[in-house]
């Protein structure tokens, strides 16, 4: 049975928000978290490439542990290849998909160009992409 948690990532790779007075996760601690998320039946994590090395430490999570996490995943327009983005970030995280790949931010939707909404129907069509929001 899947949990209807889902993981924010941000803080394994940005020292980020209002309240964090310890800064960026070291991997240890980020471990330390993911494990018990598994162990609790939380499938499902939330990251972005803007999240400085997240992806990077889940990768390194899921090839030392064996253990896989659903991942959803988020792009700005400005990024360029998508098709190159995605699978970079599926390699460096060492996962054949994304659960979900979205749009940053609004702004980002609205830009979109034509040429990108192919390439997010292509990924989704060849299975590296299973929704797009």
């Amino acid at each position: 049975m899947r949990n209807k948690i889902i993981l924010g990532t941000v803080q394994f790779g940005l020292p980020y928000g209002i309240n964090n007075s310890i800064g960026q996760l070291n991997q240890e601690a980020v471990f330390e978290i993911l494990n018990y998320s598994h162990e609790n039946n939380i499938s499902t994590l939330d990251t972005a490439n803007a999240y400085g090395t997240a992806t990077q430490v889940i990768g390194n999570f899921h090839k030392q542990y064996k253990k896989h996490f659903q991942v959803n995943s988020k792009f700005h327009v400005s990024e360029g290849n998508l098709s190159n983005s995605v699978e970079s970030e599926l390699k460096q995280m060492d996962i054949d998909s994304f659960h979900v790949y979205s749009f940053h931010s609004f702004k980002d939707f609205k830009s979109c160009s034509q040429q990108m909404k192919m390439q997010l129907r292509a990924l989704k069509k060849e299975e590296r992409i299973h929704k797009i929001g």
